[in-house]
């Protein structure tokens, strides 16, 4: 019986065989049969690097304190970096948006285009900086493809500041 596992399970999975592959025994010809060759443990290793990516947007987006502008951040770089990553998303579906209002404010704000009376009142709902976010975050490996994204555009858009709405009368 075949069970359906998350992409993430999935990407577990990877990581542990690779953390177990050198203490494979490759004298026991019967296993070595049965073992991803040296191509395919490249393509593995590519592998799990895109998924360590996808998985440290994954682990931000479940982050209590994110916010719609932050989540856009990410949805944004992986889409470019990744485009099929949009069949996956939905993005055709004109239903999927919970607030389209919130939606078209984000990104007329980021347009830097005038908003409406309701697309005001939206944003203010994210005038905040998210809690416990720290920048001065550097491009290191200890710092995961999520938080190397935001700092970026944190650094180019900062926080939404009311000086910067301007309301369409």
């Amino acid at each position: 019986m075949r069970h359906d596992v998350r992409w993430s399970g999935d990407y577990e999975m990877i990581k542990r065989h690779i953390a177990l592959r050198a203490f494979i025994d490759r004298a026991d010809t019967d296993l070595v049969q049965l073992l991803p060759t040296a191509a395919e443990e490249l393509v593995i290793d590519n592998l799990v690097t895109i998924m360590s990516k996808l998985e440290s947007v994954n682990k931000k987006l479940q982050d209590e304190s994110i916010t719609l502008l932050v989540a856009n951040f990410l949805f944004e770089d992986i889409l470019e970096e990744y485009p099929c990553v949009a069949l996956y998303l939905g993005l055709d579906d004109p239903t999927i948006a919970q607030s389209p209002d919130f939606e078209k404010a984000i990104l007329a704000q980021l347009k830097k285009t005038p908003l409406s009376r309701e697309q005001y009142r939206v944003l203010e709902s994210i005038n905040t900086p998210p809690k416990n976010f720290q920048t001065g975050v550097n491009a290191s490996t200890s710092t995961s493809y999520a938080d190397q994204i935001l700092e970026v555009k944190y650094l180019t858009v900062v926080y939404i500041e009311k000086s910067n709405h301007v309301l369409v009368e």
